[in-house]
């Protein structure tokens, strides 16, 4: 999609000015669903999405530094993981002809005179880059993904890279769906299972360690505006006004996960959560823990000072360094 045909919406001046890259400072967004909206613009945007709850729940000062609230932190470089990770996304959500539109492979090493010229005429194109071996591998778990019954039908009949930003008591919030459908929300996710268990073992590990539940619960939130946002008018891009109509009409839906391997062996496995899973209400009570130190932290720093943790110096006890290590080795 254009930026001139993301602007013919009620997206509003401030907003538009954030996309076409005129702003020196972006603007939040106006609650609504957005579709098309460039991954950047709406990382840069200060509402809390998932990462930032995550990060609220044990750690304040952690998701300051690395919120768009701290102007010296390190603008994340685009690396050749971070394209490969982009791009294997992008085949596994919106399929094979989506991702060819968006990426070529590379069969020259860049530095050299045949390598410039054809990393030319790739950017001409208006593709990113991709080596040969990446695009070889991307182009066989692209396909297993896809290519599972259970899994691949996830990812067809819906939309892809919905955002929605939002209000509640106060604190602006977002969240960006995978891969929107009437009866699911969909979430493609990679875990490299560097330990080599049961690929499902690994998935369910993961679930626990990153806390993806706050995520589901989060996201939760955000799907059950899409009605009034839709009867308020509040929907900006380019969008299938039909599909949109069944989301917002349907009355329960799922989370649901899509986990790949994203090392060795290109295996997949998936879970959903419905409405009444109490894992739900577990997440929902760290959410309300990282709404609690967002408003205190933010009332005691701001936003244009680091948040930081102020303990009195105690006397240490033994057990602060025997436990939880004990047993673990060093």
């Amino acid at each position: 999609m254009t930026i001139e045909t993301f602007q013919t919406t009620t997206l509003g001046a401030a907003a538009a000015a954030v996309v076409e890259g005129l702003a020196p400072k972006r603007e939040p967004f106006a609650p609504g669903i957005y579709f098309g909206l460039d991954e950047e613009v709406y990382h840069a945007d200060t509402a809390l999405g998932y990462t930032a709850m995550k990060k609220l729940v044990d750690s304040p000062p952690e998701y300051w530094w690395e919120s768009p609230h701290n102007k010296l932190r390190k603008k994340v470089k685009d690396t050749p993981s971070r394209i490969y990770g982009r791009a294997i996304h992008k085949f596994g959500t919106e399929g094979r002809e989506a991702f060819e539109r968006a990426y070529a492979p590379a069969d020259f090493n860049g530095s050299t005179k045949e390598g410039k010229a054809e990393s030319a005429r790739i950017a001409a194109a208006g593709k990113f880059r991709l080596v040969r071996d990446d695009w070889d591998q991307i182009m066989a778990f692209g396909t297993v993904i896809r290519s599972n019954p259970a899994i691949g039908k996830a990812f067809s009949g819906g939309a892809a890279e919905v955002s929605i930003f939002w209000e509640r008591d106060g604190i602006r919030r977002k969240a960006r769906i995978d891969y929107l459908k009437p009866r699911a929300s969909i979430d493609l996710k990679s875990e490299a299972n560097p330990f080599g268990l049961p690929f499902p073992v690994a998935c369910r590990k993961a679930i626990d360690k990153y806390r993806y539940a706050i995520q589901a619960e989060h996201y939760r939130e955000a799907r059950g505006l899409v009605h009034q946002f839709v009867v308020d008018g509040a929907v900006y891009g380019d969008h299938d006004a039909s599909l949109l109509k069944k989301v917002a009409e349907a009355d329960e839906w799922a989370w649901v996960w899509v986990f790949y391997q994203s090392e060795r062996t290109p295996l997949t496995w998936g879970r959903q959560i419905s409405p009444g899973n109490s894992v739900l209400e577990e997440a929902r009570a760290d959410i309300v823990k990282a709404e609690a130190n967002y408003r205190e932290y933010s009332e005691r720093f701001g936003f244009d000072m680091p948040w930081v943790i102020s303990e009195e110096l105690a006397e240490l006890d033994p057990d602060e360094i025997h436990w939880p290590y004990q047993g673990m080795g060093r």
